[in-house]
């Protein structure tokens, strides 16, 4: 498992797709208590912290907590799965 750090400038920046891994990206916006997860498939859930972590180890990821430990002080971060538990659907 890979974590993207976003620049910090900008909250729009796209991150690069990279073959054989799975791209989620994590949000919350301040002072809220819910995440955003864009899933891989170009849907997004608006989740509270259980459901997060739910999601998260749905497609593999073993350490949800300090995902969203982190996404919770810098609101965003970019995960890439090697080995995700749900197959790649192609774009």
């Amino acid at each position: 498992m890979l974590v993207d750090l976003p620049p910090e400038d900008d909250p729009n920046a796209v991150f690069p797709d990279y073959p054989g891994k799975l791209k989620i990206v994590v949000r919350r916006e301040p002072y809220d208590d819910s995440y955003s997860i864009l899933l891989p498939n170009g849907n997004s859930e608006y989740v509270l912290v259980d459901a997060a972590e739910r999601i998260l180890k749905s497609y593999g990821i073993k350490n949800t907590d300090k995902i969203l430990t982190h996404v919770w002080n810098f609101y965003l971060a970019v995960v890439y799965v090697n080995n995700p538990l749900r197959p790649i659907s192609g774009k």
